[in-house]
């Protein structure tokens, strides 16, 4: 563990102390979790962050395979109406 010195306001110092104080805490580990909650709030915010991008590159993607494949699929009927066209030609 290693020692720190911050200095904060006044107001923000006294509020730290009376939430410590009715949790039973002193003021350096109050101050050590919500510090720690804060991070992890932050590191939550980032992946979120990060999947939505991903979400909406997957998204970008599966749109142009589709249309990749409907255009394949659109080839591929012609293709075969073409071909019983010329069966009905017979």
């Amino acid at each position: 563990m290693r020692r720190l010195t911050l200095s904060l306001p006044d107001e923000v110092v006294e509020e730290a102390d009376r939430l410590a104080r009715r949790s039973g805490q002193t003021r350096s580990g109050f101050v050590g979790q919500v510090l720690q909650g804060h991070l992890a709030q932050g590191r939550k915010r980032l992946l979120e962050k990060q999947l939505a991008e991903g979400y909406r590159e997957m998204a970008s993607e599966s749109l142009k395979l589709s249309r990749v494949f409907d255009a394949a699929q659109e080839e591929a009927l012609r293709a075969q109406d073409a071909g019983a066209d010329d069966e009905l030609e017979w």
